[in-house]
């Protein structure tokens, strides 16, 4: 029910991705306390919309160039 509500009120989709937000960060602290798998909880995370990201930095000639991969420009 909740989700056909979010698919008929943008309102609510907001909502949910603050929810979805606070359980990531959730699960986020448990593995990193050791209180959860590591493996179910970034399974879970991915679920819930998590993107993995890696950021690269490049130094030439004294000009820092940050290049963070699967961004879109």
């Amino acid at each position: 029910t909740f989700y056909y509500l979010c698919k008929l009120h943008s309102d609510l989709d907001n909502i949910k991705e603050d929810i979805n937000s606070a359980v990531i960060c959730r699960i986020n602290k448990g593995t990193l306390n050791s209180d959860y798998n590591p493996t179910a909880g970034i399974w879970r995370m991915k679920q819930l919309g998590e993107k993995d990201s890696s950021t690269h930095e490049i130094n030439s000639t004294g000009i820092s160039i940050n290049l963070v991969d699967g961004s879109k420009p």
